[in-house]
């Protein structure tokens, strides 16, 4: 569907006007720090990539990713610096407050994880468990969880850890949201 609310074929030319809204939304875009990645586009077969958008920076879009776009895949992502990645040991534990919560940070040493603080069984502190780069083990009672797996239950846990979104940049690393 173009910006006129007509039906487009895909690969169309895009007039003057929509192409003046798309340079709008470009610099609206990155005065708010928001972010296309490639992720948002892959997946359409390529008669949907084809006649490219070009010249006002908003890259390789065509109709239907333009659209895409417009309509809210692209979001905002928002960082929160929570501690130093040297802070972190290989296969240690550190926890840490953001947002008013307790987070506990760890290293693989290939990737960093985060996931509540307390052990969802009696409470007790992860950051006193053991990490082995795969699986996090509460002391308490044993209870484990597959980190790589998103949280899930191993052994005699019942209950997924909540975990939290991260990455690493430069030298620290950021609770996303």
């Amino acid at each position: 569907m173009s910006e006129a609310g007509g039906d487009a074929a895909p690969g169309a030319p895009i007039d003057s006007a929509v192409r003046r809204k798309l340079y709008a939304l470009d610099v609206a875009c990155a005065v708010n720090e928001m972010t296309i990645g490639d992720h948002n586009w892959r997946g359409h077969p390529p008669a949907q990539r084809q006649t490219p958008i070009r010249g006002h920076g908003v890259g390789n879009l065509t109709e239907v990713s333009r659209a895409r776009w417009h309509h809210g895949i692209m979001k905002r992502t928002k960082r929160i610096p929570i501690c130093k990645a040297e802070s972190v040991p290989v296969n240690g534990i550190i926890q840490v407050e953001a947002h008013g919560k307790s987070i506990c940070v760890l290293n693989s040493g290939e990737r960093f994880f985060a996931c509540q603080a307390t052990c969802p069984h009696e409470a007790f502190p992860l950051c006193e468990g053991v990490f082995d780069g795969e699986t996090l083990t509460c002391l308490e009672h044993l209870w484990q969880w597959s980190l790589i797996d998103g949280g899930d239950p191993r052994g005699l846990a019942e209950t997924r850890l909540e975990m939290y979104p991260v990455e690493v940049d430069a030298d620290t690393v950021y609770l996303t949201a």
